[in-house]
């Protein structure tokens, strides 16, 4: 912790401003390791509370209005190709643009928040031409609260796991490795599904349901139902 603590102090707070930019990018970064990272840099006195929220704010804002301006307009020639080439999808990008343009705000708020395609949100706000008048108010609001409400869970995560123990910080790391692990080999169909999990999915996939349940059915011996 002490040498992640010196790490952090010396490139910390630029490395964080580019990891959140990117984050607000839709790259994805591990944004809980961000957080506890800003965490650590609060609790070693080399940012304030206040400087981490606007750390995480202005980063969050400059990736966005990147991603915004870049979709707006590279992103819009990149369309018109995809639909010289392909004429018969213009009803639907026109469908999907209309309701775009209505709903962008709200999608841009409730993705926010969800911490999950974020990033594609603001990848459609400039696809679509969502106006700038609508789209920088929004997502300036939100970022800002979603900065303070996570960079506070942030510090107060790192706070808490000083006082518990000093290897709580390496135990929470391994148990995200080994879910991690865990939800690849999942995904790469060498480990079962869990019984709920894999009928909750099925309507879905239909190789999940296929996948042993582990309900105790394929025991030698056992008759079958």
């Amino acid at each position: 912790m002490k040498k992640a603590e010196e790490l952090l102090t010396a490139y910390g707070p630029y490395a964080l401003f580019a990891a959140f930019a990117a984050l607000g990018m839709g790259i994805p970064v591990p944004m809980l390791v961000l957080f506890g990272s800003l965490g650590i840099l609060v609790e070693s006195g080399s940012l304030s509370h206040r400087q981490a929220v606007w750390l995480v704010f202005l980063a969050t804002v400059a990736g966005d209005t990147a991603s915004y301006l870049l979709f707006y307009f590279a992103g819009q020639l990149l369309l018109e190709r995809i639909l010289q080439r392909f004429p018969a999808l213009q009803p639907q990008v026109e469908r999907v643009e209309y309701w775009y343009r209505r709903y962008g705000p709200l999608a841009i708020i409730l993705f926010r928040w969800i911490n999950w395609g974020q990033g594609q949100v603001i990848w459609l706000s400039g696809l679509t031409r969502l106006p700038a008048v609508r789209f920088f108010p929004v997502m300036a609001a939100v970022n800002l609260a979603w900065a303070a409400a996570w960079s506070y869970v942030g510090i107060g995560s790192i706070g808490l796991i000083r006082h518990l123990a000093p290897w709580a910080a390496a135990a929470l790391l391994l148990l995200v490795a080994i879910l991690a692990l865990g939800a690849y080999l999942i995904y790469q169909r060498r480990l079962p599904l869990p019984a709920r999990l894999a009928k909750l999915v099925a309507p879905w996939d239909p190789q999940a349901a296929e996948q042993p349940l582990g309900d105790g059915n394929d025991l030698p011996g056992r008759p079958p139902d």
